[in-house]
């Protein structure tokens, strides 16, 4: 059986955090596979401080980190599927891009 495949319009959830400040620079953070945008706040927070900083978790959940002994799970997220045995992407890698650009028009952070 052959499966089709094909491209809807459609809201999708988006996980962001955006501190703003009198600055008109705009920051946008993007983890790495397997992280939450937590990681990048940590890190770029106080370096960045003068822009509004935009902080967004990848759009693909993946697999949560358990650990043992801690009662919660650790959130983790992707921005891609990609396959390194054929070295190809299962969705199209603009799809990431195109919800990052809505964002930005949705918060009005444009300009």
């Amino acid at each position: 059986m052959k499966i089709s495949r094909t491209l809807i319009d459609s809201s999708f959830p988006v996980d962001y955090q955006l501190i703003k400040s009198e600055s008109k620079n705009l920051t946008i953070f993007l983890h790495g596979y397997g992280q939450h945008f937590g990681f990048m706040k940590k890190k770029f927070q106080s370096v960045f401080s003068n822009d509004n900083q935009l902080y967004i978790n990848g759009i693909y959940p993946i697999a949560p980190e358990i650990k043992e002994g801690i009662p919660d799970i650790k959130l983790r997220f992707a921005w891609y599927f990609f396959n390194p045995i054929t070295k190809t992407y299962f969705i199209d890698p603009n799809i990431p891009g195109k919800v990052i650009t809505n964002l930005i028009y949705q918060l009005r952070l444009e300009k």
